[in-house]
Order: structure tokens, then sequence, then C-alpha cells
């Protein structure tokens, strides 16, 4: 490009207002484009050297709270693809959710392309699993092919005994190959369940890549190929991490070539600690390990090398034999007795701050070493296996049977192997601690009860590892949400990715176009209860919520709950003419539930949406179909879970404060974001309900109120 960044970028606007009569000049939109124009215009920071130090780091990375009705897409889209033309980068834009990555693939970027006049190439990137394998499709649709099934899918296909599941993997199977399906599982039109896909695709371990016989008309690598010369590439934050997770650069282009916009980038690290967690059963793993000898074997006949399934065997039973000492070591512990009397019950023992009982830690080190030897044997097999293939032409099929269950155990093993390695870390007080728990539950196995326990591990906090394998490498970065700041700052998001040791980066926080001091109202009625007093609250949200709820008109709502228990009681107890309007999560999808709410303001009748936390974040109801948003309680979460339990302990440890570093900081995120339902643009009006007294009450609420709109408020709980 010979023109400069700002004026290709002035002209493209000039073209959308041109084709759109109805484009709208958006100041926070263009101050969010200079922010990422200046960013990816600084010369990329590079890792510490000589007197450069961490605090001069960070110079092109962005961090930018863009509220709804500011056109962030677009903000940070235009910027970014300008200036990766311009200094030859690639450009990775990244979301936290499918449904988003297909708005930006579909809608943002075409319209873009169409109205601003830029020629650009772009590709929607999914990992292997959203995609079905066409070999394993052929096998579990009975389709006749060269090769048989390998033994690992001849047992899948014994122990599926559905004939609606075959009949299904047929109509599949048809329409991938009459190109009427691109075998992307996104592109269904029928939903299918997890244990079902999971039948039809694969990993990249046994992925047959290149030597598949079906490589031709893989979906994965057909979707892979036109990556490599797009410009843009839209992925997700699990594929993004699971790139740097091998290094970067194995599935995405290389960090150190690339730009990156973080859509949704509040679920970035959550997404993080994650996508580095590592669990597995041990009973339900001895299961697959004695199956690696029958393959062992297979492998050994081909290569005419006795050797190798010595090998494989002799460690594969040496890691049987440590899983079998490590369950005899922790059954006898009371914390691990779920209770003969209670099958579903599950029990847990947590290791505070990951510290393990010394003869505990001594077994996970000599596992961790037996298991890594079990998959460099399994490695070196499927090497000696792809060597000789080459040379035998006539046993291609068995070849590729044999890499087909080598890959499998590959893929399992990895995932034992990082389990363990995080498992049996030594503790650094210096650094947030891994969080180790075990759990016991009842299970059958071979047609019998026994209890089944589960190794658990998992960083407590994602910063060090987006440091080191994210921000370290990039080209350039920007962050951004409709939320970022909490209590009226970004240090939450600062210090959960990371970036707070880069004080280079910049920090944005763009003004609402909305004047909720016009379009919007909050309450906070006076209540006799607190949701600290679980039954008595309930009782009085049934008394109190009929007298705000829509009973006639065209009108919307949205009724926010914490906790499904609350939920059923108080939508149960509800007058019987309002428990006709309610359309409650989970009793439809979620997809079913909003046609019909959207249906019914369509035709001037009144509609409840009523759901949990995953319902206030994402819902987009503009107008009428949600005039009316209430929260039942403010949404502090309990550090009940393991991980969170972890941290909250190393908090105190440091003589922190964990309700004030991570309950109340947590909370006012979600408020926010609830909150964010009700005003979509800048012609809806509506109210907010929080029947939560300790808003007014306790000494947070002034904290809470901080990252609200400025809405009028009408009346107070009494104090």
């Amino acid at each position: 490009m010979s023109e400069s960044p700002k004026s290709i970028i002035t002209k493209c606007l000039s073209q959308i207002a041109t084709h759109l009569p109805h484009y709208k000049h958006r100041p926070g939109q263009q101050k969010m484009m200079t922010a990422v124009l200046d960013a990816f215009s600084r010369t990329p920071f590079q890792e510490d050297h000589g007197n450069e130090s961490k605090s001069q780091q960070g110079e092109s990375i962005t961090v930018i709270e863009g509220p709804t009705g500011i056109g962030k897409s677009l903000g940070y889209l235009l910027p970014a693809i300008v200036m990766a033309k311009t200094l030859n980068k690639k450009l990775v834009v990244s979301s936290a959710t499918v449904n988003l990555q297909e708005q930006l693939a579909y809608k943002d970027v075409p319209f873009l392309a169409k109205y601003g006049g830029l020629k650009i190439t772009y590709a929607i990137a999914k990992g292997r699993s959203r995609y079905a394998c066409t070999y394993r499709l052929k096998q579990f649709a009975g389709i006749k092919t060269d090769a048989e099934p390998s033994q690992l899918e001849i047992d899948a296909l014994e122990s599926t005994a559905s004939l609606t599941e075959k009949k299904l993997f047929t109509q599949m199977a048809k329409a991938l190959f009459t190109r009427s399906w691109s075998g992307d599982r996104d592109s269904l039109n029928h939903p299918v369940a997890d244990a079902v896909w999971s039948k039809i695709t694969t990993d990249r371990h046994a992925c047959l890549k290149r030597s598949c016989p079906d490589f031709n008309g893989c979906p994965f690598f057909t979707a892979r190929n036109t990556l490599e010369n797009a410009d843009l590439i839209i992925a997700n934050h699990d594929l993004v991490l699971a790139d740097i997770a091998m290094g970067g650069g194995v599935i995405l282009p290389e960090p150190a070539n690339t730009f990156y916009c973080f859509d949704e980038a509040h679920h970035l690290a959550d997404k993080a600690i994650k996508q580095f967690a590592g669990s597995h059963t041990i009973n339900g793993t001895i299961a697959w390990l004695e199956k690696i000898d029958s393959v062992a074997n297979k492998a050994a006949i081909l290569l005419k090398e006795d050797q190798l399934v010595k090998d494989i065997s002799r460690v594969a039973e040496e890691v049987v034999s440590y899983l079998q000492d490590f369950s005899r070591a922790i059954a006898d512990l009371p914390a691990l007795n779920p209770g003969a009397n209670t099958k579903a019950e599950t029990a847990i023992l947590r290791f505070k701050l990951g510290q393990l009982p010394e003869a505990f830690l001594s077994m996970g080190h000599t596992l961790v070493v037996a298991i890594n030897s079990l998959k460099n044997a399994l490695y070196a097999a499927q090497n000696q296996l792809k060597k000789v293939k080459g040379q035998n032409q006539s046993l291609q099929g068995g070849f590729d049977r044999a890499l087909i269950d080598i890959g499998f155990f590959i893929g399992r093993v990895a995932n034992l192997a990082a389990t363990w390695t995080l498992f049996a870390r030594e503790v650094d007080t210096h650094e947030p601690p891994i969080a180790k728990w075990i759990t016991a539950k009842w299970s059958t196995q071979k047609k019998q009860e026994q209890i089944e326990y589960a190794i658990h591990a998992s960083p407590v906090s994602a910063a060090r590892l987006l440091s080191t394998a994210l921000w370290q490498q990039v080209a350039g970065a920007v962050l951004t949400s409709a939320t970022l700041r909490s209590l009226g700052t970004f240090d939450l998001i600062l210090a959960e990715t990371g970036l707070k040791d880069y004080s280079a980066t910049t920090c944005l926080a763009l003004d609402s176009p909305f004047d909720f001091q016009r379009q919007g109202t909050l309450i906070v009625p006076a209540m006799k209860t607190s949701p600290k007093e679980p039954q008595a609250h309930t009782q009085e949200l049934i008394t109190l919520l009929p007298a705000f709820l829509p009973a006639s008109g065209g009108n919307g709502a949205l009724v926010l709950f914490s906790s499904h228990q609350q939920m059923q009681a108080v939508t149960q107890g509800l007058p019987a003419n309002l428990q006709l309007l309610l359309l409650i999560q989970g009793q439809q999808s979620r997809a079913a539930l909003l046609r019909k709410h959207f249906e019914r303001i369509n035709n001037e009748r009144p509609s409840i949406l009523v759901g949990l936390a995953s319902f206030a974040e994402g819902l987009d109801l503009p107008g009428n179909a949600c005039n009316l948003l209430i929260i039942t309680k403010l949404p502090f979460a309990v550090p009940d879970d393991p991980v969170s339990q972890s941290y909250a302990d190393w908090v105190i440890q440091k003589g922190g404060n964990p309700f004030r570093e991570m309950t109340l900081p947590t909370a006012n995120i979600k408020l926010i974001q609830a909150v964010g339902r009700l005003i979509r643009t800048e012609t809806d009006t509506g109210t907010v309900v929080i029947f939560d007294k300790r808003l007014e009450t306790q000494w947070y609420g002034k904290l809470l109120y901080k990252g609200l709109p400025a809405f009028q408020r009408l009346y107070s709980a009494e104090k």
C-alpha cells in the first residue's frame, strides 16, 4: 500500500457512508480505530535484552472497553486489517464463542469488504474436532472401503448399538459426498450430541494426514488449506490457546508475524486456565492401557520387530502398576469415601496450595517418568511405521490402521503425561499454586460397581502462561469487550491476563453512546430479606415479582437467577397467569426459547425469559424484547470449586483478602454484563430491578455502582 493507513481508513469510511445512507459517525468507534492504529504502528516489543526492561514492553498491545452501540467490530477490524496489510503481517481475530466467530466471518468482514472497498482474503479457522473425519464416518456409516476398520474402530462400532446413530451417520456421509455439507459440525441443520459426534471426529495424533486414503476430501484439511493464503483468519480463543500450547505457528500463523484482535477478551484468562488443565480417571485409564498390547503386537508384525512391542508393553504395564499403587494409597483416605448409600455423591480431596504428601509426590514423579517413557516408545513405533509404510505398497491398509491405533494412544498418553506433570509439580511459593485434587464416585466397570478415582490438576492463574506463550511472542494485540473494567479500573483484566507486567500497554475506556439517564431507570426494592437467607428471600421474591412482570401488551422481560434451585422455586410459586408467559432456560434450547420470545413480542404479546448466568451475557434483546430486566441476586460467586479455593488460599497466604481481590471484582464484571442486557440501541428504554438490598446497605454497594450505567434511580431499599 502506498497510501498512509489513516488515509486508507478515511477512504473506506467514506465509501461505507456513501453506500449506506443511514451510516452514522460514532465518536467512540473513531477513538477505537485510532487506538488500534497507534498500537499496531509501534515497533513490536522484544524480549528483555541488555538494559531493556519489562516496563518498556507492551507498546503494541492495547486494551479497549467498547460498550454496546459504538460499533466495536468495525472499530478494530478496519484499522487492524489496514495495518496488517501495510506491515505485511497476518491478522488473527479471535472470539470466545462460535456464534461471534460466525458473525464476524459471515456478516462483519464481508460487510467491510463489500462496502469499504477493501481487498482482503479471509477464512474461518476451527479446531480439528469441529470437523468430521471422512475415514471414521465411512466406518461408522457402514460404507465399504478398501481398508478394514482398525481394532479401536471395531470396538467402537460394537459398542454403538443404536440404529438411529448409524442412520444419522449414513445421512451425514451422503451429504458430505454430495457436497451439500462441508463436514463442519456447526453447519449441520440439526445439533449432534457430543457423545455421538466424538465417534466421527479425530485428533491430531490419530489423524493420518496426507497418507489418509480420504485426505483429498478431508473437511478439516480442506478448511485448513484456505488459511495459508488468507490475510485475515477468524479463530476462537480455544484454537489460539491450543496453537500457542504447541509452541505457536502449528495451526495458525507464527505469532511473531501476527497481529491479534481478541474480542470477548474477558473470557481469555478462564479459557487459558482450562486449556492448560488436565485430568483423568484411574480405572478408565487402566482399561485403555490394557488394550495397548494388541495394538503394539500388530505394529510389531508389520515391522517385523519384536523389541518394539516388548518396550511398549513393558512400560505400559509399569504405568498400570504405578496407577494401581496410587489407587490403593488413596483408597483408605476418609475424604475419598463417597458413601455406599449415596451413589450419586462425589467425594473430593483437595490439596491446599497444591502441596502433596511426600509419598504422593514421590509416586507422582515415578509416574511422570514412566508415562513419558511410554509416550516416547509409542512415538518411536509411529515413526517406524511411517518409515516402513512407504516400502510396503501392498500393506498400506494395515499400516494405516496401525497408525490410527498408535495415534489414538499417543493422544491419550499425552494427556496423561500433562496431567501428572502438573499434579507432581513442586510448590513454588513465589508463584500462584497448581490446584490439585482427587475425586471419588461410584461407577460401573465391566458390569461391576466400584469407586472411580480421578486425578485433577489446573493452574489457578493464566497470567504467566499468557505472558510467556503469547504476549512475549506476538507482533501486536488488541483485547476488547463491552465490559473489561471492574470497580472502575482495568486492574482485574490486566492481572488475569498477565499484562500488568507490561506497563507500556495502553488501556482505553470508551464512552457509551446511550443516554442512560433518559433511557433507563434502576430500582432496588425495599426488602425485608437478604439473599443470605435463601428460603426467606425466595418467598419474598414470589411475593414481590408479580407487581413488576408484564402480564399484557408486547413487552418483554428477562429475569436472571444465580441458582437453579431458586429459579425453580420462584417460577413454580408465581401466579398461573404469569407462569404461562415464562420461557425458562433448560426447558428448550436457547435458540428455541429466543425464537418463541421474539414471536410473542412481534405479535404484541408479553413474554418473560428466565435464565441463569449464561443468559446474563450474549443475549441481544433490543426494543420491546427486553424493557424490563430483573436481577434476583448480586452475582457473587462462592469459591467452592477447587481452582477458586486454591487461588483464595494463595491470596490469604500473601496477606490478601479473597473477597476484595477475587469475589467483589468478578461480581462487578458480571453485574455490569447482566445490566447490559437492557439498553441495546439508542432508542431502547427500560427498567432494571435488583432484588438485593446489599447493593444499598453494604459498604461494597457504592463500589458496585461504579461500573453501572447512570440510570435514573426511582426508589431504594430501606437501610
